[in-house]
């Protein structure tokens, strides 16, 4: 009689848990999955096992170099997979939205944090613990998310969380990885102590949505999507993923004594509520840059150097899958599903002319230019692998 109360217990069990994964979503969908390792990242190096255990017949490729990610991200596209999970830090994160570029309508992007600030991760309400951040995959729930791009001439980047310039671009270059892996969150703190005193300030012209131009001598200025920067500072307190909008954050020139007496404010997101005279804050859905001299520019914590360009906001372009407490997304609807079939991809994005920027041989496409996205001279095309 208990042996078979037991085992009824355990059928009971077991039919429950497959009507929470069916309900969640989290069925065939997670077995088409293909996981992009960072081993380099917090905990990355030894994962692998775990994420075959928990995801079993996803595929799970490990990067081995700068970019790797973007170029594995661009295969799983191609391939047909309809969900690309970053498992990884911000940068990594940022390597695979880039890979997936010209398929974000029919590719899905999830995120397991394993990096050194997880700032984007705390946006959307994704634990940076690996348990936690593998039942949010396995609960499956979608949510469209606006993504920021900034082009110059000669390339288009795609970002999630925040780009920085100025004071931010030049911490950022003296943010090695040694420096993250030794400090951990501290890290950010170490490299702005090293910076502040060689810190420079730039003569901008920012054009807002096409019309409303402004000029400002700044030392550092922020192009927020999401809330973080830095290992959890709420730079844009405010920011929300899904209203077509990005928040700006200027931080007008002033002396040492003034910036270190608005540092406390920034770290406890207060500096918005009376921004005065050493801040401008404005919401936008583009916004052009001219700086004298070039601001050295960051992108989700990638430098891309000395730079001016354009930043422009594409509503709701990616669907991501998210946390059910995500502080940056405005609260769903009681009828929003789970994550639905993946469409199938369209025709037109088997050819070779819709990859798109990317280190393409190694994708298996060549004479192609990764940066401008244009076939170079003299070259023809090939079939897809």
């Amino acid at each position: 009689v208990l042996r078979v109360a037991f085992l009824s217990s355990t059928a009971l069990d077991l039919v429950a848990t497959l009507q929470r994964v069916r309900d969640a979503g989290g069925g065939p969908w997670m077995r088409d999955a293909f996981v992009i390792v960072n081993p380099g990242a917090r905990g990355g190096e030894g994962i692998d096992r775990q994420l075959r255990g928990r995801l079993p017949g996803a595929a799970v490729h490990r990067t081995v170099r700068p970019s790797h990610a973007r170029v594995l991200a661009r295969r799983a596209a191609l391939a047909g997979y309809p969900l690309v999970v970053a498992a990884g830090g911000d940068g990594t994160l940022n390597e695979v939205l880039n890979g997936i570029d010209p398929f974000l309508g029919q590719v899905r992007l999830g995120l397991l944090p394993l990096g050194t600030g997880n700032d984007f991760a705390r946006s959307v309400g994704i634990p940076d613990d690996l348990e936690g951040a593998l039942a949010v995959l396995e609960q499956g729930l979608v949510r469209r998310c606006d993504v920021v791009s900034f082009q110059d001439r000669r390339l288009r980047r795609l970002f999630l969380n925040v780009s920085a310039g100025g004071f931010s671009g030049e911490v950022g270059e003296s943010l090695t990885a040694e420096r993250k892996q030794r400090f951990g969150p501290l890290a950010y703190l170490r490299a702005a102590i090293d910076t502040i005193p060689e810190r420079s300030d730039y003569r901008l012209t920012l054009r807002f949505d096409d019309h409303d131009e402004v000029h400002e001598t700044a030392v550092n200025l922020v192009v927020a999507n999401a809330r973080y920067v830095a290992g959890g500072v709420p730079v844009a307190p405010d920011a929300m993923l899904d209203d077509g909008r990005f928040d700006v954050v200027l931080f007008r020139a002033a002396s040492f004594a003034s910036l270190a007496g608005l540092a406390p404010r920034v770290m406890l997101g207060r500096h918005l509520d009376d921004p005065g005279e050493r801040i401008l804050f404005r919401r936008a859905r583009s916004l052009e840059v001219r700086s004298v001299p070039h601001m050295p520019l960051n992108v989700d914590g990638e430098l891309l150097g000395p730079r001016c360009g354009r930043f422009e906001v594409h509503a709701g372009a990616l669907e991501m899958v998210v946390g059910e407490e995500a502080p940056a997304l405005a609260p769903r609807s009681p009828e929003a599903g789970r994550l639905p079939e993946a469409p199938a991809l369209p025709e037109a994005l088997q050819r070779p002319e819709a990859a798109g920027r990317v280190e393409l041989e190694e994708a298996g496409l060549r004479g192609w230019d990764g940066e401008t996205g244009s076939r170079l001279p003299g070259t023809r095309s090939k079939t897809l692998p």
